[in-house]
């Protein structure tokens, strides 16, 4: 199941996109400056199996890191 929210916040604004599926429970944060938050939680255990922060100023830093993300979850084996 994939879900992505509309722009949230009043002062500093942000989107996430969420994944659930292969075991995980995953979400990419975007804030309106360029920072990325991703995490991954395994739904069984509750551990978080990634989480990173990253500056994506670029649009083709921001398909890198999130095409990473979907790679790292699509794979994941817990």
């Amino acid at each position: 199941m994939v879900s992505i929210t509309a722009e949230l916040g009043d002062s500093v604004k942000s989107r996430y996109i969420e994944i659930e599926g292969n075991g995980l429970l995953s979400r990419a944060t975007l804030w309106e400056n360029g920072s990325l938050v991703i995490e991954a939680l395994d739904i069984e255990n509750e551990n978080t199996v990634l989480q990173e922060s990253f500056e994506t100023l670029e649009t083709w830093q921001l398909d890198d890191k999130l095409n990473w993300w979907l790679s790292e979850i699509a794979t994941y084996e817990g």
